[in-house]
Protein backbone atom coordinates (compact mmCIF):
# COMPACT_ATOMS: atom_id res chain seq x y z
CA UNK A 1 0.00 0.00 0.00
CA UNK A 2 1.44 3.38 -0.98
CA UNK A 3 1.88 6.08 1.67
CA UNK A 4 -0.92 8.62 2.17
CA UNK A 5 -0.85 11.79 4.28
CA UNK A 6 -4.27 13.09 5.32
CA UNK A 7 -5.26 16.51 6.67
CA UNK A 8 -8.72 18.04 6.94
CA UNK A 9 -10.68 21.03 8.26
CA UNK A 10 -7.90 23.60 8.32
CA UNK A 11 -10.59 26.34 8.12
CA UNK A 12 -8.19 29.20 7.53
CA UNK A 13 -5.86 28.30 10.40
CA UNK A 14 -2.36 28.31 8.93
CA UNK A 15 -0.95 26.89 12.16
CA UNK A 16 -2.72 23.61 11.38
CA UNK A 17 -0.67 23.27 8.19
CA UNK A 18 2.50 24.13 10.08
CA UNK A 19 1.73 21.55 12.78
CA UNK A 20 0.79 18.90 10.20
CA UNK A 21 4.00 19.31 8.19
CA UNK A 22 6.36 19.55 11.18
CA UNK A 23 8.48 16.36 11.24
CA UNK A 24 6.10 14.84 8.67
CA UNK A 25 8.02 12.37 6.46
CA UNK A 26 5.48 12.65 3.62
CA UNK A 27 4.56 16.34 3.39
CA UNK A 28 6.85 19.24 4.24
CA UNK A 29 6.28 23.00 4.23
CA UNK A 30 9.21 24.59 2.38
CA UNK A 31 9.86 28.05 0.91
CA UNK A 32 8.40 26.73 -2.37
CA UNK A 33 5.20 25.51 -0.68
CA UNK A 34 3.90 22.09 0.27
CA UNK A 35 6.43 19.48 -0.85
CA UNK A 36 5.66 15.77 -1.13
CA UNK A 37 8.08 12.91 -0.58
CA UNK A 38 8.66 10.67 -3.62
CA UNK A 39 5.69 8.37 -4.18
CA UNK A 40 3.55 9.92 -1.44
CA UNK A 41 -0.06 11.01 -1.87
CA UNK A 42 -1.56 13.92 0.05
CA UNK A 43 -5.33 14.00 0.63
CA UNK A 44 -6.91 17.17 1.98
CA UNK A 45 -10.34 16.37 3.39
CA UNK A 46 -12.11 19.70 2.84
CA UNK A 47 -13.03 22.96 4.61
CA UNK A 48 -10.01 25.05 3.72
CA UNK A 49 -11.57 28.33 4.79
CA UNK A 50 -13.73 30.38 7.18
CA UNK A 51 -12.78 30.27 10.85
CA UNK A 52 -9.17 31.41 10.79
CA UNK A 53 -7.34 34.51 9.55
CA UNK A 54 -5.47 32.87 6.65
CA UNK A 55 -8.13 31.46 4.32
CA UNK A 56 -6.59 32.90 1.16
CA UNK A 57 -3.14 31.67 2.14
CA UNK A 58 -4.43 28.15 2.82
CA UNK A 59 -6.32 27.96 -0.48
CA UNK A 60 -3.30 29.26 -2.39
CA UNK A 61 -0.98 26.67 -0.81
CA UNK A 62 -3.33 23.75 -1.46
CA UNK A 63 -4.09 24.80 -5.02
CA UNK A 64 -0.40 25.34 -5.77
CA UNK A 65 0.40 21.84 -4.49
CA UNK A 66 -2.37 20.37 -6.64
CA UNK A 67 -1.01 22.08 -9.74
CA UNK A 68 2.51 20.95 -8.92
CA UNK A 69 1.82 17.30 -8.14
CA UNK A 70 -1.37 16.53 -10.07
CA UNK A 71 -3.07 13.29 -9.02
CA UNK A 72 -0.73 12.90 -6.04
CA UNK A 73 -2.58 15.77 -4.34
CA UNK A 74 -6.30 15.19 -3.79
CA UNK A 75 -8.52 18.07 -2.70
CA UNK A 76 -11.97 17.22 -1.35
CA UNK A 77 -14.55 20.00 -1.32
CA UNK A 78 -16.01 20.63 2.12
CA UNK A 79 -19.31 22.28 2.94
CA UNK A 80 -17.51 25.52 3.89
CA UNK A 81 -15.84 25.61 0.50
CA UNK A 82 -18.92 24.76 -1.56
CA UNK A 83 -21.34 27.10 0.20
CA UNK A 84 -19.36 30.16 -0.94
CA UNK A 85 -20.67 29.48 -4.44
CA UNK A 86 -23.93 30.99 -3.21
CA UNK A 87 -22.34 34.42 -2.89
CA UNK A 88 -22.30 35.10 -6.62
CA UNK A 89 -26.10 35.21 -6.49
CA UNK A 90 -26.74 36.41 -2.97
CA UNK A 91 -24.54 39.48 -3.39
CA UNK A 92 -26.03 40.42 -6.76
CA UNK A 93 -29.65 41.10 -5.92
CA UNK A 94 -30.90 37.70 -4.74
CA UNK A 95 -30.29 37.61 -0.98
CA UNK A 96 -31.33 34.63 1.16
CA UNK A 97 -35.10 34.60 1.62
CA UNK A 98 -34.84 34.90 5.39
CA UNK A 99 -32.44 37.83 5.38
CA UNK A 100 -34.10 40.76 7.20
CA UNK A 101 -35.26 43.50 4.85
CA UNK A 102 -33.49 46.18 6.87
CA UNK A 103 -30.19 44.30 6.46
CA UNK A 104 -30.65 43.85 2.71
CA UNK A 105 -31.49 47.54 2.29
CA UNK A 106 -28.25 48.58 4.01
CA UNK A 107 -26.14 47.18 1.17
CA UNK A 108 -23.79 44.34 0.37
CA UNK A 109 -21.45 44.59 3.36
CA UNK A 110 -24.13 44.30 6.09
CA UNK A 111 -25.77 41.54 4.06
CA UNK A 112 -22.54 39.57 3.73
CA UNK A 113 -21.86 39.88 7.44
CA UNK A 114 -25.39 38.60 8.11
CA UNK A 115 -24.91 35.70 5.67
CA UNK A 116 -21.68 34.61 7.34
CA UNK A 117 -23.12 34.74 10.85
CA UNK A 118 -26.56 33.30 10.15
CA UNK A 119 -26.16 30.86 7.27
CA UNK A 120 -22.48 29.84 7.14
CA UNK A 121 -21.40 29.62 10.78
CA UNK A 122 -18.50 31.99 10.14
CA UNK A 123 -19.35 35.21 11.94
CA UNK A 124 -15.72 36.41 12.06
CA UNK A 125 -14.97 35.70 8.38
CA UNK A 126 -15.60 39.28 7.22
CA UNK A 127 -13.17 40.91 9.65
CA UNK A 128 -10.60 38.16 9.22
CA UNK A 129 -10.65 38.74 5.47
CA UNK A 130 -10.11 42.46 6.06
CA UNK A 131 -7.05 41.66 8.19
CA UNK A 132 -5.70 39.19 5.65
CA UNK A 133 -6.04 41.68 2.80
CA UNK A 134 -4.22 44.25 4.89
CA UNK A 135 -1.39 41.81 5.58
CA UNK A 136 -1.07 41.16 1.85
CA UNK A 137 -0.26 44.79 1.23
CA UNK A 138 -3.66 46.10 0.19
CA UNK A 139 -3.24 48.90 2.72
CA UNK A 140 -4.04 49.44 6.37
CA UNK A 141 -7.51 50.89 5.75
CA UNK A 142 -9.52 48.21 3.92
CA UNK A 143 -13.10 49.43 3.64
CA UNK A 144 -16.16 47.18 3.76
CA UNK A 145 -16.76 47.27 0.02
CA UNK A 146 -13.22 46.08 -0.68
CA UNK A 147 -13.83 43.11 1.58
CA UNK A 148 -17.09 42.31 -0.20
CA UNK A 149 -15.39 42.63 -3.57
CA UNK A 150 -12.70 40.18 -2.45
CA UNK A 151 -15.26 37.50 -1.64
CA UNK A 152 -17.20 38.16 -4.86
CA UNK A 153 -13.99 37.97 -6.90
CA UNK A 154 -13.15 34.65 -5.24
CA UNK A 155 -16.13 32.91 -6.86
CA UNK A 156 -16.09 34.75 -10.17
CA UNK A 157 -14.65 32.91 -13.19
CA UNK A 158 -10.90 32.76 -12.70
CA UNK A 159 -11.21 33.66 -9.01
CA UNK A 160 -9.07 31.90 -6.44
CA UNK A 161 -11.87 29.88 -4.85
CA UNK A 162 -13.46 29.11 -8.23
CA UNK A 163 -10.13 27.69 -9.40
CA UNK A 164 -9.75 25.78 -6.16
CA UNK A 165 -13.19 24.21 -6.41
CA UNK A 166 -12.53 23.28 -10.02
CA UNK A 167 -9.58 21.25 -8.74
CA UNK A 168 -11.66 19.54 -6.01
CA UNK A 169 -13.50 16.24 -5.81
CA UNK A 170 -16.43 15.09 -3.68
CA UNK A 171 -14.79 11.81 -2.75
CA UNK A 172 -11.59 9.90 -3.37
CA UNK A 173 -10.76 6.20 -3.38
CA UNK A 174 -7.27 5.07 -2.49
CA UNK A 175 -7.04 1.31 -2.80
CA UNK A 176 -9.56 0.02 -0.20
CA UNK A 177 -10.06 3.37 1.54
CA UNK A 178 -12.77 5.90 0.72
CA UNK A 179 -12.13 9.53 1.68
CA UNK A 180 -15.09 11.92 2.01
CA UNK A 181 -15.77 15.13 3.88
CA UNK A 182 -18.01 13.89 6.67
CA UNK A 183 -19.68 10.52 6.26
CA UNK A 184 -21.41 8.22 3.81
CA UNK A 185 -25.06 7.74 4.70
CA UNK A 186 -27.75 5.46 3.33
CA UNK A 187 -29.12 8.35 1.29
CA UNK A 188 -25.80 9.54 -0.08
CA UNK A 189 -24.59 6.08 -1.11
CA UNK A 190 -25.09 5.85 -4.86
CA UNK A 191 -26.38 9.42 -5.31
CA UNK A 192 -24.88 12.02 -7.65
CA UNK A 193 -25.70 15.73 -7.15
CA UNK A 194 -28.23 16.95 -9.71
CA UNK A 195 -29.28 13.50 -10.87
CA UNK A 196 -32.27 11.27 -10.01
CA UNK A 197 -30.35 8.24 -11.23
CA UNK A 198 -28.79 6.13 -8.49
CA UNK A 199 -25.57 4.25 -9.13
CA UNK A 200 -25.16 0.73 -7.76
CA UNK A 201 -21.39 0.72 -8.11
CA UNK A 202 -19.96 2.81 -5.24
CA UNK A 203 -16.70 3.54 -7.06
CA UNK A 204 -18.58 4.72 -10.15
CA UNK A 205 -20.53 7.01 -7.84
CA UNK A 206 -17.26 8.49 -6.56
CA UNK A 207 -16.02 9.13 -10.09
CA UNK A 208 -19.27 10.69 -11.32
CA UNK A 209 -19.72 12.79 -8.19
CA UNK A 210 -16.24 14.20 -8.58
CA UNK A 211 -16.79 15.01 -12.24
CA UNK A 212 -20.04 16.79 -11.40
CA UNK A 213 -18.15 19.10 -9.06
CA UNK A 214 -15.35 19.70 -11.54
CA UNK A 215 -17.83 20.64 -14.25
CA UNK A 216 -19.92 22.94 -12.07
CA UNK A 217 -17.03 24.81 -10.51
CA UNK A 218 -15.10 25.10 -13.71
CA UNK A 219 -17.68 26.80 -15.94
CA UNK A 220 -18.13 29.86 -13.71
CA UNK A 221 -21.90 29.86 -14.30
CA UNK A 222 -22.70 30.10 -10.60
CA UNK A 223 -25.54 32.59 -10.35
CA UNK A 224 -27.96 31.47 -13.09
CA UNK A 225 -28.30 27.93 -11.80
CA UNK A 226 -27.71 28.41 -8.12
CA UNK A 227 -30.75 26.81 -6.50
CA UNK A 228 -32.67 25.39 -9.43
CA UNK A 229 -32.86 21.73 -10.38
CA UNK A 230 -30.55 21.91 -13.40
CA UNK A 231 -27.22 20.09 -13.26
CA UNK A 232 -24.48 22.30 -11.94
CA UNK A 233 -23.92 24.54 -8.97
CA UNK A 234 -27.41 24.44 -7.42
CA UNK A 235 -27.49 20.71 -6.68
CA UNK A 236 -23.98 20.90 -5.26
CA UNK A 237 -24.97 23.62 -2.83
CA UNK A 238 -28.00 21.57 -1.80
CA UNK A 239 -25.88 18.43 -1.60
CA UNK A 240 -23.66 19.90 1.11
CA UNK A 241 -26.57 21.41 3.07
CA UNK A 242 -30.12 20.40 2.09
CA UNK A 243 -32.70 23.17 1.86
CA UNK A 244 -36.50 22.98 2.12
CA UNK A 245 -38.41 22.12 -1.07
CA UNK A 246 -35.31 21.05 -2.99
CA UNK A 247 -35.64 18.07 -5.36
CA UNK A 248 -35.41 14.85 -3.31
CA UNK A 249 -32.40 13.57 -5.27
CA UNK A 250 -30.48 16.72 -4.41
CA UNK A 251 -31.11 16.23 -0.70
CA UNK A 252 -28.88 13.17 -0.66
CA UNK A 253 -25.39 14.06 0.35
CA UNK A 254 -22.13 13.09 1.94
CA UNK A 255 -22.95 14.62 5.29
CA UNK A 256 -20.46 17.45 6.06
CA UNK A 257 -18.59 17.40 9.34
CA UNK A 258 -19.21 21.03 10.22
Amino acid sequence: MSAVAYLTDVEGLWAKIEDFTRDNPLVQLTPSGLTLAPGATFVFGGDAIDRGPWSRRVVSALLSAKRRYGDRVVLLAGNRDINKMRLARELSGFPPARAPREVVEQGRAPLLKWIFENTMGAKRAFEMRRAELSSEGFGAAIDDEEVVRSFADDVAPGGQLAEYLAACQLAHRHEATLFVHGAVTGESLGAVPGSDHRIDDMWAKVDRGSQRLLSAAGDGDFDRRLLDSAPGVGPLVVYQAPVPDAPPSSQRRLRPSG
